[in-house]
């Protein structure tokens, strides 16, 4: 846990999955994270390319760099697309130190897309818009809108990459919507995380991962779902031996931590099972 004892209860101490290490709260110098981005010329896909700008911290090193699929488009055609991303960065105020060179990536018959761009984003973030250009053709048939559906690739992709996978939606974060959204970032504009824990060892990767990529202005609600139907909880369940008081002590203390280190604030929320629209925690009741 890297220079503090451990308040976590035991299957959250437990040191697996990637190490659970608190880069974002030891005070020590934080590496740079790479941000991939898959441009595939869909308005989604440059509005991804906004999203990995809004999300790097140019003054921890931070990279972006924009890749294409040759897919039933040329590799010139792809390469295009890869320059057109970067010409967006550019555009946005993005330092030139900070743009990667981009690339070309092929996918044969054999190969599902989204094998490819997981393989493009190992180890760092990779970046994509929730539907690509078919859902965009679809919704312009139909004179509507996507907004709440998620591409075959973006959901292949949730599914088998190992990197985290940040998705692009047309009303999140509306203010990607103007070109000088980073100065708006800079001078204090954040957004709203929500991120849903348990006591698995997962979930506390997930906390520690916010932490490393809030910025300032940004809010974190930290919500943990209590199961009060307790005969459909497993038997061998982690919940059910540690309780969701363990759960509700850890991340209180843990929240705490972050909002000191990290100048953001971090609030924990505990509510009875049922579903929360994830675009709407600001309606999450405060713990009591």
């Amino acid at each position: 846990m890297s220079g503090r004892p451990s308040t976590a209860p035991p299957s959250l101490a437990i040191m697996g999955h990637g190490g659970l290490k608190r880069t974002g709260m030891t005070g020590a110098a934080k590496a740079g994270k790479l941000f991939v981005v898959a441009v595939d010329g869909s308005r989604l896909g440059y509005r991804a390319v906004k999203l990995a700008a809004w999300n790097c911290n140019f003054n921890h090193r931070d990279k972006i760099k924009c890749v294409s699929v040759a897919r039933g488009i040329s590799a010139m055609e792809a390469m295009s697309l890869v320059k057109d991303g970067e010409a967006l960065l550019r555009e946005c105020g993005v330092p030139a130190i900070s743009i990667v060179p981009g690339e070309v990536f092929h996918a044969d018959k054999n190969q599902q897309l989204a094998e490819v761009l997981c393989r493009a984003a190992s180890g760092g973030h990779l970046v994509m818009g929730a539907g690509g250009k078919r859902l965009q053709e679809e919704a312009e048939k139909r004179k509507g809108a996507a907004s709440a559906a998620l591409g075959s690739a973006a959901l292949d992709c949730m599914s088998l990459c190992h990197a985290p996978v940040l998705l692009a939606k047309p009303k999140g974060i509306p203010a990607l919507d103007d070109l000088k959204f980073l100065q708006k970032r800079n001078a204090g504009a954040g957004t709203l995380i929500a991120i849903a824990v348990d006591s698995s060892a997962i979930s506390q990767k997930c906390f520690d991962m916010a932490v490393r990529m809030v910025k300032r202005g940004d809010k974190v609600k930290v919500i943990n779902v209590v199961n009060t139907d307790r005969a459909a909880e497993r038997p061998d369940a982690v919940n059910s031996m540690l309780g969701d008081s363990a759960v509700h002590i850890y991340y209180t203390q843990e929240c705490s931590k972050a909002t000191a280190s990290s100048g953001c604030s971090f609030e924990f929320v505990q509510v009875p099972n049922a579903l929360l629209p994830t675009d709407r925690m600001d309606r999450c009741p405060r713990p009591s």
